[in-house]
């Protein structure tokens, strides 16, 4: 979740808990658009492209990924560049450039793509402490599912420390945040 900014003290919490106040999440829907228009350039498309030895095309895929650095590393998931020869960014406006893998972790479903571009186009997403997440929380999710760019949902964390059963990868992935 990348709202370590929108946190409060809310009066019910601290109720809840003999008095104690705890910062809880402040992503109400009435804030919900104003949150996703600050983290909107933090996240690309990912487009990869996976030929054969021959060049010829074998498959082609999209995905999410998120601006960690303005190096110009941007972290995406295992399965989304597993076996590409082509890979190319999207960024919420509209530039494209070429990218490449530089590190992946398939047990984790995880991977990291490079980009060379200019460091004022790059902007570094913030990260909260996921120790911190509670059930029940609200949290919402910008990406590029069923190859439809930059989608917006919204929903609650319904699990904590969770462990796929290997879905895309065909390795679980733990510590899942569901």
């Amino acid at each position: 979740m990348c709202s370590s900014d929108l946190t409060a003290t809310a009066a019910s919490s601290a109720e809840a808990r003999g008095g104690r106040q705890l910062p809880v999440s402040n992503a109400a829907i009435g804030n919900l658009p104003d949150l996703v228009d600050r983290v909107k350039p933090s996240v690309v498309a990912i487009n990869t492209v996976v030929t054969n030895r021959t060049g010829q095309r074998q498959g082609q895929g999209l995905g999410t990924g998120i601006v960690v650095d303005k190096q110009g590393n941007i972290l995406t998931n295992y399965h989304v560049v597993d076996g590409a020869n082509q890979v190319s960014v999207k960024f919420a406006d509209g530039t494209m450039v070429g990218g490449r893998v530089i590190g992946s972790d398939p047990g984790n479903d995880l991977a990291v793509v490079h980009v060379d571009v200019p460091a004022n186009l790059l902007q570094p997403a913030r990260f909260a402490d996921s120790d911190g997440v509670r059930l029940g929380e609200p949290v919402f999710a910008i990406g590029n599912p069923f190859s439809l760019e930059f989608t917006v949902t919204s929903g609650i964390v319904s699990g904590l420390n969770r462990q796929s059963e290997g879905g895309i990868t065909g390795r679980p992935v733990r510590g899942v945040i569901q």
